[in-house]
């Protein structure tokens, strides 16, 4: 199974990792830059690919986008929100925000490593040795 093609302008398999390439500007899921007190216009993040399976893909249900994860990992986020039995039908915006949050947190605790700067040379050369990459075709 490839990685999700989800939110980076780069994403490479390496090995039992994901090495992703972000634009941090003007607006990212806190998810990737969790931890860091300032982060620059671009972000590198190394996770195990494993922790792939937290990242939601868009899906159409019943004429609504909603988020989607696989069964197990629904179930796994669904069991790790204390209280999630007691949301009713009425609440299933509380209850999906939740689910996002939940996500959130589940990928940043497996987050490796991050590297940020506003140099994109710099962000560049880290992206390229991280995924074994020679060269970025980004912005050239």
């Amino acid at each position: 199974m490839s990685i999700k093609s989800v939110e980076s302008v780069l994403g490479k398999e390496v090995s039992d990792m994901v090495v992703r390439f972000l634009i941090t500007r003007p607006l990212i899921d806190k998810k990737w830059v969790q931890g860091l007190t300032q982060y620059g216009s671009f972000l590198v993040v190394k996770y195990p690919k494993n922790a792939d399976r937290y990242l939601a893909e868009w899906n159409e249900k019943d004429g609504k986008k909603v988020q989607w994860w696989d069964y197990e990992t629904h179930e796994e986020i669904k069991t790790a929100i204390e209280g999630y039995e007691n949301f009713t039908e009425e609440q299933r915006k509380d209850k999906d925000l939740a689910k996002a949050q939940k996500a959130r947190e589940l990928l940043n605790s497996i987050i490796i490593e991050r590297f940020t700067s506003d140099n994109f040379q710099e962000v560049q050369d880290v992206y390229c040795e991280w995924s074994g990459e020679n060269k970025l075709m980004l912005g050239k």
